[in-house]
């Protein structure tokens, strides 16, 4: 709804940017994904959008089950359009009624269609 995009961003001619109140909130690292994880700490969401086409099933199978080690059950992966879960992880599914985000199986995270009832 518009008062979310009111509240957490500024618009700036036709474009929307993050308010940097929000983005001081934000950690960003580069980082190898082929690299051990467990030392980045825990995260709620983690994009890795448009990164998994580049690797082979078992690269990607590693990645994910890594990043799956770094959220707690409520959390959320956003993928890119063309990058999907199935056939090479059971640690993630799709989230009901979207594209790209997934949760762990075991989530209780309300489906969109209920957010907002």
């Amino acid at each position: 709804p518009i008062q979310m995009l009111m509240k957490y961003f500024d618009q700036r001619g036709d474009r929307w940017a993050l308010k940097d109140d929000i983005k001081k909130m934000v950690q960003y690292k580069y980082f190898n994904l082929l690299e051990p994880m467990a030392s980045l700490g825990k995260f709620d969401i983690v994009f890795c959008r448009n990164v998994l086409i580049y690797f082979e099933r078992e690269t990607k199978a590693k990645v994910l089950q890594n990043i799956a080690g770094l959220l707690p059950d409520d959390g959320f992966v956003f993928l890119g359009g063309a990058e999907t879960v199935l056939g090479v992880t059971d640690a993630f599914k799709l989230m009901e009624n979207t594209r790209g985000v997934y949760i762990k199986p075991n989530s209780t995270v309300a489906p969109v269609s209920a957010l907002g009832k």
